[in-house]
């Protein structure tokens, strides 16, 4: 439930749906979507905490994760920076191609 929760109430899931079924519609299901992920919670945390124990080994899980960083790339500052423009660039094309289509339509 959890994950349906969560990939049912993103902001890009929500506005396509919004253009789909309306912004009432779309409203109802963000609400019910909650609604039901926060009952379903409660019901299995009533049904599993008492004697619950998790199976997680954490002592497994710590030993991967010094794995992968052991794989990781760090990447220096000005390398992240190039990154961060690049992104910033593709940005400001779109929104350039954006304001210009619309004052096209206001001509």
């Amino acid at each position: 439930m959890y994950l349906m929760a969560g990939a049912g109430t993103n902001i890009p899931e929500l506005l396509t749906i919004s253009k789909m079924i309306g912004k009432r519609a779309s409203a109802m299901y963000f609400g019910m979507i909650t609604v039901c992920a926060f009952i379903a919670g409660y019901v299995t945390n009533k049904l599993l905490m008492p004697g619950f124990s998790p199976v997680l080994d954490f002592d497994r899980t710590s030993n991967t994760i010094e794995q992968v960083n052991k794989m990781m790339i760090e990447v220096p500052g000005w390398g992240r920076t190039i990154c961060n423009l690049i992104i910033i660039g593709y940005a400001l094309v779109a929104l350039y191609r954006y304001v210009r289509g619309k004052m096209k339509a206001h001509k």
